[in-house]
């Protein structure tokens, strides 16, 4: 895949939820509790992600309409995939040196049935630096927008890199539907 087969793979749909929308939902999660974002060592000992999340709940449920919403206007706008609900949403943030390296959000098990995957962007991007959501390289212009979204398919690699000052806050989320065949 060329960077440019990557531009074409991704939409972003700027104001996916409002500043005053990305605080709340921050205040929200505040008191929740987090756990470690990392993903299991591989066999040379290396750690796929190093993050936080926190999960959305009923509490978030004006969020979450919103999410479903947006999702579903870029599906039937651009994908057209089978779609049917989303997976629980997570909130990740990344503090300095937190990075997600390249990998696909589609898998066996529960993520086998995964056909979008969207980013939005909760943080100021004067807060922090680095953390780039990345595409093999090419990060999509206006993702660092407050409150942008940013949405592809499942099985589009994708990383997220090392923040290098601050923290970096996004709301993932998964939609879902029969596999692919």
């Amino acid at each position: 895949m060329t960077s440019r087969d990557a531009v074409a793979a991704f939409l972003v749909r700027p104001g996916a939820l409002t500043a005053d929308d990305c605080d709340a939902l921050l205040r929200s999660v505040a008191g929740r509790p987090a756990g470690a974002g990392a993903i299991v060592p591989d066999a040379a000992g290396h750690t796929l992600r190093r993050s936080t999340v926190r999960w959305l709940d009923d509490r978030d449920r004006g969020v979450l309409k919103r999410v479903r919403t947006v999702i579903d206007e870029l599906n039937a706008a651009w994908f057209r995939f089978d779609v049917d609900g989303l997976e629980p949403v997570q909130l990740a943030s990344y503090a300095v040196g937190d990075r997600y390296d390249a990998h696909i959000d589609l898998g066996p098990g529960e993520a086998s049935t995964r056909k979008l995957s969207m980013s939005i962007q909760l943080s100021d991007p004067a807060e922090y630096t680095g953390g780039d959501l990345s595409f093999r390289g090419v990060s999509p212009p206006g993702a660092r927008a407050r409150g942008a979204a940013v949405v592809f398919p499942s099985y589009l690699e994708h990383a997220v890199l090392p923040v290098t000052s601050g923290v970096r806050w996004s709301l993932v989320a998964w939609a879902v539907g029969p596999p692919f065949r």
